[in-house]
């Protein structure tokens, strides 16, 4: 299997990735371990735990796709976890998330609201890549998997550990090959 680009999307809070530090250790160590390259956004929360996870395991490959200044200085995004590669997006957030799905393989989320619900959706039905979610770690997440057109997709995984997700992810990029 070639080396899949998983998007990590979640809460890009400290304080709510450190209720999730065991899953993301877990899950930037098993990436690094399988050969993917993880694209986490520029930043602090899931995804920067991810990456720092990632590179604690010896991974050097890390991709991340970063907004305008001004967006970021916009919301206060502070780059707590800088990306091997970087992607200069130079737009809103909103154009950088979507650069973000349309560059990845495969999306894994823990937590996250609206962002992290908006690439998710992209994700499974837009672009219909594999697309796997860590059951009861977002309430927002929860509901947004049971909707009509999201619950049931082949390419949707609900899991209760992040092995199960990235083996998931795996699977069905693998069918796809």
């Amino acid at each position: 299997m070639k080396p899949l680009r998983i998007l990590i999307l979640g809460s890009w809070h400290d304080d709510i990735a450190a209720k999730f530090s065991k899953e993301t250790e877990e899950l930037g160590r098993l990436i690094f371990e399988r050969g993917h390259i993880p694209v986490v956004a520029p930043g602090g929360g899931i995804y920067g735990a991810v990456g720092v996870a990632y590179r604690n395991a010896g991974g050097k490959k890390s991709v991340g796709y970063y907004p305008s200044e001004e967006a970021r200085a916009k919301v206060g995004e502070v780059y707590a976890f800088e990306p091997d590669e970087k992607v200069m997006v130079g737009e809103d957030y909103p154009t950088r998330n979507l650069r973000q799905v349309q560059g990845s393989d495969a999306i894994i989320a823990i937590a996250g609201r609206t962002g992290t619900m908006t690439d998710f959706i992209y994700g499974v039905v837009d672009y219909e890549i594999p697309c796997a979610y860590l059951r009861g770690s977002s309430k927002n997440m929860d509901a947004l998997v049971e909707l009509d057109n999201i619950k049931g997709k082949p390419n949707l995984f609900v899991g209760d550990t992040v092995e199960s997700l990235l083996d998931f992810v795996e699977r069905i990029s693998a069918d796809k090959e």
